[in-house]
């Protein structure tokens, strides 16, 4: 599959027409690279895109109206398919993924995805736009799974998530079973920042766009 290159002064950025997936984001000034490189042996992504469903469906089978639909992999289907390249340059790259016979089988409405890395100083903007293009009412999440490649000893306990201006988080977490456990739990940040916590869930979600 073709890979495309996004480069300015401060930053090599990779795109792969499989997934529209972020393979690649090189920081010249530090001589890095950021994106976690795929090694099979322990995890061979890099930043798959979610779609339709983030994480998983009970027993891989669920209902629309009065039909089963089945999903047996994790997060929906996106990720492991081939997007069509719409437009490449030096700055910007986009990708669309549309609903064929093989998709509505396993997801049923007719869908849009388009994905756009966009190149910007020492930012890299993500955008995804999802269309219905059926009339029925669909149903979808989206969402990211990037891996950073934090420098060679760096420990998990180093690393944080900046939330500017806040002080208080509130959460929900998934339990082993991949269901959400709806009692909601506070996370205090320290100067807007999350660590890891060795008494804190495996996931946050962070609802009401906190």
């Amino acid at each position: 599959m073709a890979q495309h290159i996004l480069e300015n002064e401060r930053l090599r950025v990779t795109v792969a027409d499989a997934g529209a997936e972020l393979i690649g984001v090189y920081d010249k000034l530090r001589q890095a690279e950021r994106i976690w490189s795929g090694e099979k042996e322990i995890w061979n992504r890099h930043a798959p895109i979610l779609f339709p469903f983030v994480g998983r469906v009970t027993g891989g089978r669920y209902r629309v109206g009065d039909r089963e639909y089945e999903m047996k992999t994790q997060h929906g289907f996106a990720r492991d398919l081939d997007f069509a390249c719409a437009e490449a340059g030096a700055n910007s790259v986009r990708h669309c993924l549309t609903a064929d016979e093989w998709t509505k089988s396993v997801y049923p409405w007719d869908f849009r995805l388009t994905v756009t890395h966009r190149l910007n100083g020492s930012r890299l903007q993500v955008e995804w736009t999802v269309e219905n293009c059926g009339q029925a009412r669909m149903y979808f999440s989206i969402g990211g799974h990037p891996a950073f490649l934090p420098p060679q000893g760096t420990r998990k306990e180093d690393c944080l998530i900046l939330f500017p201006g806040a002080e208080r988080l509130s959460y929900v977490s998934a339990n082993p079973a991949g269901f959400v456990v709806p009692q909601p739990r506070a996370l205090a940040l320290a100067d807007g920042c999350a660590r890891y916590q060795q008494d804190v869930p495996d996931t946050w979600i962070f609802e009401d766009h906190q």
